[in-house]
């Protein structure tokens, strides 16, 4: 059981345009105590999945680790929980703050009249806010480590680990194609 009764959460995601890919990703920080030190979390998760652009990857993140929140909350004690989400993406950061206008419109563009690409990631991420109510926090990204904050740290951390999954991954599959071509000619 959470003795602190708080849960520190980063989300982050790295994106690769040319290939529709990404790892999104979280770690997890079950005490303040555990969170305050500067060792690595004793929780962390990466995933792999197709994605259309970065924004969308960034809130899929945030999602699968709020996701993980809610289906672990009983069975961690985490029922009374003050969750803290961090995250470099303004958009997940400034979605409840934005939350009013987007139900008011239907989540449908003022410019264009369509629905908004990412309506389903933002429905879903205000499904799981009001199950959770994590407290939101904005975290710049890719700061000089010398000038890092405890939060930006930890962010760090998790940004070098999906951004080296990725490139693994994309490594792997230009090995797989260079391979195949090879035995094609």
């Amino acid at each position: 059981m959470n003795s602190s009764n708080e849960i520190y959460l980063y989300t982050d995601a790295s994106f690769s345009k040319a290939h529709t890919l990404a790892v999104g990703g979280w770690i997890l920080f079950r005490t303040r105590a555990e969170h305050e030190g500067r060792e690595p979390p004793t929780f962390k998760r990466t995933f792999t999945f197709e994605e259309g652009n970065n924004i969308r990857a960034e809130v899929r993140a945030a999602n699968q680790a709020l996701l993980y929140i809610e289906a672990s909350r009983l069975q961690e004690g985490w029922i009374d929980a003050e969750v803290h989400l961090y995250s470099d993406c303004q958009t997940v950061t400034e979605l409840p703050k934005r939350r009013d206008k987007l139900e008011r419109t239907n989540f449908v563009s003022g410019r264009t009249g369509k629905p908004l690409v990412n309506k389903d990631l933002y429905q879903e991420f205000f499904r799981l806010f009001d199950l959770i109510t994590p407290i939101v926090h904005w975290l710049p990204g890719h700061s000089p480590k010398s000038n890092q904050s405890l939060e930006q740290h930890h962010f760090s951390f998790l940004d070098k680990i999906v951004r080296k999954h990725l490139r693994e991954i994309i490594r792997s599959q230009a090995v797989s194609y260079t391979h195949l071509r090879a035995h094609e000619t």
